[in-house]
């Protein structure tokens, strides 16, 4: 009886990267060997040693494959031709949805940043998570060149409190299932386009702004 064909190399490689991630991002990288990601693979050590190298290279490609796949959500964006609200709401929405359906790709990131390793945090700045930060930063830059976004809100600003807002309710959203005043403790396009809403047209009533 024959054996089973072995897979590619690409798809082992994205099996390796998938178990590592799940692995890493429930108990970090002290919790996590090179053994553990090798047996829920179904792989040997030299077969991800072959691939990555080291731990902590397989560590960072897989920090960096989940900020990148966020990174494609920017890039959508910016093909719009629409209206900064709806180009908002539109990445907004993106976003939450993705939280939800790969929640170890926010949390394996998040479990990073909370540790506060600057070595990986500058690594992660420079590969990835710079690119998509000023990929945001040009969108905002290019609604105020519109007449979209007032010219005296600052684009970083707005750029933190988007992400934030998004990431935050990704984080507590169980707890805001128990507030009855929450209705979107579980609809990522309510709370999004909320959210957009609030990011455009300010929380100023027409009286005051007069």
């Amino acid at each position: 009886m024959l054996g089973a064909s072995p897979s590619p190399p690409h798809v082992t490689v994205r099996i390796i990267l998938a178990e590592a991630r799940r692995l890493f991002a429930a108990r970090g990288f002290d919790g996590v060997s090179i053994s553990d990601v090798a047996t829920a693979a179904a792989v040997s050590k030299a077969n991800i040693f072959h691939h990555f190298g080291t731990k902590q290279a397989l560590y960072m490609e897989v920090l960096t494959s989940s900020l990148n796949e966020f990174g494609e959500l920017t890039d959508h964006l910016q093909r719009e031709r629409a209206p900064i609200e709806q180009r908002l709401h539109h990445f907004l929405l993106a976003h939450a949805a993705h939280l939800q359906k790969y929640p170890e790709a926010a949390q394996v990131v998040l479990r990073e940043l909370l540790e506060n390793r600057s070595e990986i945090t500058q690594q992660l700045a420079e590969q990835a998570a710079g690119a998509q930060f000023r990929r945001l930063f040009e969108l905002v830059q290019e609604a105020q060149r519109a007449g979209e976004i007032r010219a005296e809100v600052d684009p970083a600003a707005l750029v933190v409190a988007m992400i934030g807002a998004v990431v935050f309710q990704f984080q507590v959203r169980s707890l805001l299932r128990h507030q009855p005043e929450v209705e979107f403790a579980d609809d990522p396009k309510r709370y999004s386009r909320l959210l957009a809403e609030v990011f455009v047209n300010g929380i100023h009533s027409e009286e005051t702004t007069g």
